[in-house]
């Protein structure tokens, strides 16, 4: 161990607060910094679990877009991905899986829809999968018309299999097929994102391409070495264009899109994942600040002793190590500190963050984040050591000797300007992080505050599907609505049922209407539409703002439309008594009479309500549906008797996405409250370090001036002036932070407009709420040291040394 450092911790053990309360400082930014990479390192960095992931691109297709048109990439028929498989040369492999295949399990226990989509033979390999037990998909279980295999996600195995190993071989029942158990894949194949991720079981194509070759697929490829993935865009819309045979059904000509299969899956977490990462940043160099600011107050201190050792011909190189070794062993206790905050940290952001985070369960502190860890722990411990190594190299002998710790010589001087600066700095970042979380503070008051057009509270949804020839006819689904309503209504614990097409915070079907006007000629338009029984305003809380809603005993022929609807159709007349026409120029076309206009709700959270017509359900009733309950009171959890009744109804239909309303919210909700939790906390952590920094720095300018206040105070000088004094002086450096800091936070704010709900990033609202805050805590931070400076007796502040 060299001498410099031997000497370094001696001396930090006999001034233990300095260097505690720099290695706590350090400690503390070390930590957030540490679980924040964490995070961005399993999200971000670590590469997707599948062999050569960087060359893994996700395709897709739309029709061409052209002058005054636009279009949504979509995913590609089948027949697309044949015939691209079969010529692309810019891929070593394709694989496909099917779209929106949730057929019903009908063996094994009560009915449930499963996502099992169809995967062709290469889907496995492509990703690496290996069997943990049989086998996986063939090149054969892809030909048309092969037997019915099915291949099971390990973790629904083990729910729905308990784990057996004779599970190889079994039937399944999914809707009106058996498929044969051929093998089950590895928990490690869905243990990350990726288009294999959600998947219950995989089925065979074999049986899909009997009968259609025009279903959507998932399409992954693995790029060529040295390809890129505009050059395979290129190929593939050239073999779209000679080599497809488009269905009856599908556009003439279509073009692709090639995107990093990790743009895909995680590409929407980049920007506030860097958001957070960029403020825990800023918290770093606050501690940073803060530390070199303690250990320059010790280097001041310890100035008379420096100068009787470079005095007696010590050199200062060899007093400059010694500064830089004590911050290297502040850095390494600040860096173990840290690891174990951390540790902590990293389960709470995950715990907080679970379902924001793509593969949560898989970050951890590993052997990169360890690296990073001590790297950061290094470089903050020679930046806190940079300002009193200057200190000591630029100050002469004789200033040092005549010094003795009074004001007015170089040290001291050199002190206040770093201090200064320090402060400065540490206000201009501490306002940006502050403004930051008031702005996503307020975007997120504003989504729990929003109107939602009903009552959440005590209701419960639930999806259905009636599949299969049994509902084929619309009488075959009105008959299974009316018996699945006297069902429910033989539960006592409800206060309402209903059954619609579609539901707030859900969405729901849509279509086009032809609105007779009585003030002039019949207009169409697009609306969304949803079929509701008599009971659903009621059941939902949907306020009633005119006329009547639908009711059993009333007309047939009857809908009630939305405000926003009545404000688009009948800008300047009475809705009620129009009449309108559904769906026209179709087999379901039917008119009927406007009876009520009710509020809007959101059928998506984040948009404006859009006009809404509501309809009988009876009414040209569809294959989908949402049951919803209200419970009458807080405490009964109706999601099991909801499947209860509807089992009862007919055992082979499945409810799934069973959902309290207010957990709903709560999920649409989450990645405004994760981000903005973060954010919030890390500024809070700022505005703590650098008030703390204010208050250590104001205290040892206050015990540098003893003397000076004390003889002011002996003058004559009255005790409430000498405290405003010291609190304006104090405040100078801050002041000029927050002036340097309000263009700066107009400019980084724009990075949060993602996360912001009808908030500006320049809203004066938060700017001055933030400002005043921060003045307010500055203010405090100073009052406290300068009180005491003003309790000061004027005798023995003269005698101080």
């Amino acid at each position: 161990m060299s001498v410099e450092l031997v000497s370094a911790i001696r001396s930090l053990r006999r001034h233990r607060a300095h260097g505690t309360a720099a290695a706590l400082t350090l400690a503390l930014g070390i930590a957030a910094t540490t679980a924040v990479f964490s995070v961005v390192e399993g999200v971000l960095l670590r590469s997707l679990p599948f062999p050569h992931a960087d060359r893994l691109v996700d395709i897709k297709s739309r029709p061409p877009v052209t002058s005054g048109s636009t279009g949504d990439w979509q995913s590609p028929p089948f027949s697309l991905f044949d015939a691209w498989r079969g010529n692309a040369k810019a891929f070593e492999a394709m694989a496909a899986i099917s779209m929106f295949d949730s057929p019903v399990l009908l063996s094994r226990g009560p009915a449930e829809r499963v996502q099992a989509p169809h995967a062709s033979a290469e889907f496995f390999a492509l990703l690496g999968a290996t069997p943990e037990l049989g086998r996986l998909m063939t090149q054969d279980d892809d030909m048309p018309g092969a037997a019915a295999v099915a291949v099971l996600a390990h973790r629904f195995w083990m729910s729905r299999f308990g784990g057996q190993h004779n599970v190889v071989g079994q039937t399944l029942t999914l809707d009106t097929l058996s498929y044969t158990i051929v093998g089950v894949a590895t928990a490690e194949f869905q243990s990350s994102v990726g288009p294999q991720a959600n998947a219950d079981l995989w089925l065979s194509l074999g049986p899909r391409l009997a009968t259609s070759n025009t279903f959507p697929v998932t399409v992954v490829g693995r790029l060529t070495p040295g390809v890129t993935p505009d050059a395979a865009r290129v190929q593939l819309d050239a073999i779209t264009a000679t080599e497809w045979v488009p269905g009856p059904r599908t556009a003439r000509q279509l073009v692709a899109a090639v995107t990093p299969l990790r743009a895909v899956y995680v590409g929407r977490h980049t920007e506030p994942l860097l958001t957070m990462l960029a403020a825990v940043g800023v918290v770093l160099l606050i501690a940073c600040s803060n530390a070199g600011t303690l250990l320059v107050a010790r280097t001041v201190e310890r100035s008379p002793s420096l100068a009787i050792k470079l005095a007696l011909g010590a050199r200062q190189s060899h007093l400059v190590r010694q500064v830089l070794a004590e911050g290297a062993v502040i850095a390494v206790v600040a860096s173990l500190g840290g690891l174990i905050g951390a540790a902590w940290l990293v389960r709470l952001l995950i715990t907080v963050g679970v379902a924001e985070l793509p593969a949560a369960a898989s970050i951890s502190i590993n052997a990169r984040v360890l690296a990073a860890s001590f790297a950061v722990a290094l470089v903050t411990g020679l930046v806190a050591s940079v300002a009193p190594t200057v200190l000591v190299r630029r100050t002469d002998v004789a200033d040092l000797l005549r010094s003795s710790g009074l004001p007015g010589f170089s040290p001291v001087r050199s002190m206040a300007r770093m201090h200064n600066v320090s402060v400065a700095a540490q206000a201009t970042l501490t306002l940006v992080l502050l403004t930051a979380a008031g702005l996503t503070g307020r975007s997120f008051l504003r989504m729990v505050t929003l109107d939602l057009g009903f009552e959440p509270k005590n209701v419960v949804t639930g999806f259905l599907e009636l599949r299969g020839p049994r509902y084929a006819s619309m009488e075959s689904r009105a008959t299974f609505i009316t018996n699945a309503l006297a069902q429910l209504h033989t539960l006592r614990e409800l206060s309402g049922v209903s059954l619609a097409t579609g539901v707030p915070l859900h969405g729901g079907g849509g279509g086009t209407v032809r609105i007779h006007s009585r003030l002039g000629q019949a207009r169409e338009e697009g609306v969304s539409l949803h079929g509701v029984t008599s009971e659903y305003f009621q059941t939902l809380g949907i306020p009633l703002l005119r006329g009547t809603t639908l009711t059993e005993a009333g007309p047939f022929k009857q809908v009630v439309v939305n405000h926003a609807a009545a404000r688009l159709f009948f800008p300047s007349e009475d809705p009620l008594g129009a009449e309108v026409t559904l769906l026209p120029g179709t087999p379901l076309e039917w008119t009927g009479t406007i009876v009520g206009v009710v509020q809007d709700t959101r059928t998506f959270f984040q948009e404006t309500p859009p006009p809404v017509i509501y309809y009988p359900l009876p009414v040209a009733p569809l294959r989908v549906a949402y049951i919803v309950v209200k419970a009458g009171s807080a405490s009964v959890d109706l999601r099991h008797s909801l499947r209860e009744a509807v089992h009862a109804t007919d055992p082979a239909v499945a409810v799934e996405d069973v959902t309290a309303m207010t957990d709903r919210l709560s999920l649409l909700l989450g990645r405004q409250r994760f981000y903005g939790l973060v954010l919030a906390a890390f500024a809070l952590l700022a505005l703590a370090l650098a008030a703390t920094g204010m208050f250590a720095s104001t205290s040892y300018s206050v015990s540098r001036r003893t003397r000076e206040l004390g003889l002011r105070v002996a003058l004559g000088a009255q005790r409430r002036k000498v405290v405003g004094l010291v609190i304006r002086q104090a405040l100078r450096p801050a002041v000029t932070g927050i002036a340097l800091g309000l263009p700066l936070t107009l400019v980084t704010t724009r990075a949060l407009r993602s996360l912001l709900f009808e908030v500006e990033p320049g809203d004066p609202a938060v700017l001055v709420l933030t400002t005043v805050l921060f003045l307010a805590v500055c203010v405090l931070a100073g009052y406290l040291p300068a009180r005491r400076s003003a309790a000061l007796d004027p005798m023995t502040a003269m005698r101080a040394e």
